[in-house]
């Protein structure tokens, strides 16, 4: 709330300070192990900054881990000033933040993919969603804390992050962190490229259908292997794999839209939830037909007006297709 808004001179406070170097270091802490057996480089540096002279509980990493994406993305807002991302890109490890994209879509393929534990598929991908609310009392069962050790939010938050990233202008940055960029650059483009070919254009309203839908949500399901060792990236090839698969999930289950704010062109992304891909066509059609076409904006206002409606028409279409 500090710096959203957008607060322009909080932002460059907060990007002046040590917040970016803090937030790498909890970004690169791994919840699956121990924090007493991490001997990594960023527990080392949590020690030096005072994180890690507090034992946190798995959980409790995997919160902090979301509060910190959101307050990144948060850094974003209105990006009137290109020293704040510039800043950023920088500073942040840019190979914390795959690692982190990959660990956030490893533990959502465990819970609701068709690796799932659960014998009854009492989850669906509806529950995917707010973990970071839940109630941490009864963590002695195995499945709650599964659950709450898993906030699939962070992720996208991250996949946004390099989205914007790319977005801006790189040419003055270090060579390696140019060729880090560049490189998740082609991967992106290369898995929009992919979503092209199956009419699946990010950032128009209802235009994935239900394929896309068990693709984003179901298709992963046997990559990861489970070994009684949960350590998630030991072999660098598969660790390559992981990572374009994981950006296909992201990229396959969130959108953009483009704001003009305050005479700036501001491209916003954001999470489609999971009925959103439930949109009958003959309710997009009846829309394009009947919306008020006067203006833009009467355009848009006619939208909000019926997007409630939208919304409950999808929920009950979801409803009927599980």
């Amino acid at each position: 709330e500090f710096i959203q808004g957008p607060c322009p001179e909080n932002q460059f406070t907060v990007v002046e300070s040590k917040f970016l170097e803090i937030s790498s270091t909890l970004l690169g802490l791994n919840e699956l192990v121990n924090v007493d057996e991490q001997s990594n480089e960023h527990l080392s540096k949590a020690i030096e900054q005072g994180i890690g002279q507090i034992y946190l509980e798995p959980w409790q990493i995997v919160r902090l881990k979301h509060k910190t994406s959101i307050a990144l993305v948060s850094l974003l807002e209105g990006r009137d000033n290109p020293q704040i991302i510039y800043r950023m890109m920088r500073t942040l490890n840019m190979e914390v933040l795959k690692d982190g994209i990959i660990l956030t879509f490893r533990k959502f393929e465990r819970l609701y993919g068709k690796e799932s534990d659960d014998p009854q598929k009492l989850r669906t991908v509806d529950d995917a969603f707010g973990h970071d609310e839940l109630d941490v009392e009864d963590l002695e069962d195995t499945k709650t804390r599964s659950v709450v050790e898993s906030i699939v939010e962070t992720g996208f938050h991250l996949f946004f992050l390099f989205n914007y990233f790319i977005m801006s202008d790189k040419e003055d940055l270090e060579p390696e962190i140019y060729e880090q960029l560049m490189q998740i650059e082609a991967e992106l483009r290369e898995e929009e490229e992919k979503q092209f070919l199956k009419g699946t254009l990010v950032g128009q309203l209802g235009q994935l259908g239900l394929d896309v839908f068990k693709a984003g949500f179901g298709m992963m399901a046997g990559i990861f292997q489970r070994e009684k060792n949960d350590e998630p990236f030991m072999i660098p090839e598969k660790r390559k794999e992981h990572f374009k698969q994981a950006l296909s999930f992201f990229f396959s289950n969130s959108a953009h839209i483009e704001v003009i704010r305050e005479e700036n062109l501001e491209v916003i992304y954001f999470i489609t939830p999971p009925h959103c891909q439930f949109l009958p066509k003959e309710t997009k059609r009846k829309f394009n037909e009947e919306v008020k076409r006067d203006s833009q904006k009467s355009k848009v206002t006619d939208l909000v007006d019926r997007s409630e409606e939208h919304i409950e028409i999808m929920i009950h279409q979801q409803r009927l297709n599980k």
